[in-house]
């Protein structure tokens, strides 16, 4: 289905499309409501992930409780998903450019000034790009709220059943406040802080990341030597990572970003730290730019002993960290165009929209600074925020007191890099009427 959705506050400026898809309830003389889900982003396209519950859950177990809740689930609730506003199969915003990107290094020597104005450069030229796109100051969480909406009423639905993760949080958070008597059953898994700003949210992840990999990777890697080799004292490897050479931190900075999201990440994460150890090793002895030679050295390296797969697995690993090193340091191709494709335009649209951001560019240099000396991995994902430089769209937050009434029930975990608990308990302590499922540990 695709619904031609008018500007809310204008409805003479045109028409933008939004695909949806339904998943029918099996169950039709049971049926209970429509279940709308946001898989997060902003920006992530929510358009498959009906069909992706079915087919986790239909082939559960009707005899096990949770397999019989699950098929139930799928009796019962006719199954909804949509591409949001600016992404996936709707109307798409593309913010274009014929600028390319400046090199940026993101290891702790990227504080110097002129390593600063690059990425300031790149940022700003984003920012603008989506400002010539006249879709921009549409794309918002206040108005993928309203397309939800009005997804309810032309499905002739009387109140949104909804589940959101991580963003999806905020969203919901922003479609209760805005109709909490419209409100089924609600599940925001892995929350934001819906009483606070998108800047506060996103400026908390140098110290969220950085504790995922100081009090969670780390020990789990000195717990298991056999496994990853190194060591056993965690406060020796804490050492080491951080005393790595800043053209390997830089190259790391971006893969242990990435690999901090979920448990399954936690192997290959730490097979970049061995890797990248390793490599400082193997460049000490001669130049870096002896390619021939660390990749020799690679070769004959035993990065874990007496486990065959775990060492060849590594041993790839370090290769690739190696190309991205050469690819950074040695030999780096062209510059890549800075036009955002729609998943990233529609991100920076609803990022920079929903809230205002800081605008004062000596704040945003100091507090790098603040931040490099604690969270050398993490401090840089502040410079990926063209936020300072946004000049157009804004809407009204809703206050988060009309949802106050609901009994909605989140779920958190302690160490949810993206979405600190920080974040979540002050919106958990802001609902009196929530429930929460917290796992510890």
């Amino acid at each position: 289905m695709c619904l031609a959705l008018r500007h809310y506050a204008n409805p003479a400026r045109g028409d933008l499309a939004i695909r949806v898809l339904r998943v029918a309830a099996t169950d039709a003389a049971h049926r209970q409501g429509a279940l709308f889900f946001n898989p997060g982003g902003p920006g992530q396209d929510g358009l498959a992930t009906p069909v992706e519950f079915f087919q986790i859950f239909a082939g559960s177990d009707p005899a096990h409780s949770q397999g019989a809740l699950q098929l139930r689930l799928l009796a019962e609730f006719d199954l909804i998903g949509f591409s949001p506003r600016g992404t996936g199969d709707s109307t798409a915003l593309t913010c274009v450019t014929p600028l390319r990107e400046r090199a940026v290094d993101y290891s702790p020597a990227g504080l110097a000034a002129q390593n600063l104005e690059s990425a300031f450069f790149n940022l700003a030229t984003i920012a603008e790009a989506c400002h010539r796109n006249p879709l921009t100051p549409f794309i918002s969480s206040d108005t993928t709220a309203r397309d939800m909406d009005l997804l309810r009423a032309v499905l002739g639905e009387q109140r949104v059943n909804y589940f959101g993760v991580p963003y999806g949080t905020w969203l919901g958070a922003w479609y209760a406040s805005l109709f909490p008597d419209r409100v089924g059953r609600m599940l925001l898994d892995s929350s934001w802080d819906f009483g606070s700003t998108m800047e506060h949210n996103f400026n908390q992840h140098p110290k969220s990341f950085h504790r995922v990999l100081d009090e969670v990777l780390l020990p789990y890697a000195t717990r298991h030597p056999e496994a990853f080799g190194l060591g056993t004292s965690t406060a020796s490897l804490r050492t080491a990572l951080l005393g790595l050479p800043d053209p390997l931190l830089d190259v790391l900075s971006l893969p242990l970003f990435e690999l901090s999201y979920y448990a399954w990440d936690a192997e290959r994460h730490l097979d970049h730290i061995k890797a990248a150890l390793v490599l400082q090793r193997l460049m000490e002895p001669g130049e870096p730019s002896d390619e021939g030679r660390v990749r020799q050295g690679i070769e004959d390296s035993v990065f874990v002993a007496g486990d065959v797969q775990r060492d060849q697995a590594i041993r790839e690993v370090a290769h690739a960290v190696f190309d991205s090193y050469v690819q950074r340091w040695l030999a780096p191709p062209p510059p890549k165009s800075l036009t955002q494709d729609p998943m990233a335009s529609t991100y920076w649209a609803v990022r920079c929209n929903d809230t205002p951001s800081t605008r004062d560019r000596a704040y945003w240099v100091d507090l790098l600074h603040t931040l490099a000396p604690d969270y050398p991995l993490f401090y840089s994902v502040l410079l990926d925020n063209p936020c300072p430089f946004w000049t157009t769209g804004g809407v009204q937050k809703p206050p988060i007191t009309p949802m106050q009434k609901l009994d909605i029930l989140l779920v958190q975990s302690q160490f949810d890099a993206p979405t600190p608990k920080e974040g979540a308990d002050a919106l958990f302590a802001a609902l009196p009427a929530a429930h929460r499922v917290y796992v510890p540990g």
